[in-house]
């Protein structure tokens, strides 16, 4: 189905080879820690139950959760104080 809609979109796809994650590490990873931190966590009943539990973790991910990346503070907060020293 995502093949044939790239097709009539005339959008490129590139596959990586199979076994040669290595190829898009950055992905991988997301998708690996995406679906061992969230979706092996919750039972979904169908797609608007599958999006409404994972924005849920996204809005909890970006406004309270602290990430020792951005100084122990969520992206929301860093987003705020950053924003702060700009127009400072």
């Amino acid at each position: 189905m995502l093949f044939d809609w790239c097709g009539k979109n005339l959008i490129e796809r590139e596959l990586i080879t199979p076994g040669r994650l290595n190829e898009n590490a950055f992905i991988e990873s997301f998708n690996s820690r995406l679906r061992d931190d969230r979706l092996n966590e919750h039972v979904f009943f169908d797609l608007g139950d599958a999006k409404e539990k994972i924005e849920g973790c996204r809005n909890t991910d970006n406004e309270l959760h602290p990430y020792s990346s951005l100084g122990m503070r969520s992206p929301k907060e860093f987003v705020e104080n950053w924003q702060k020293t700009l127009s400072a």
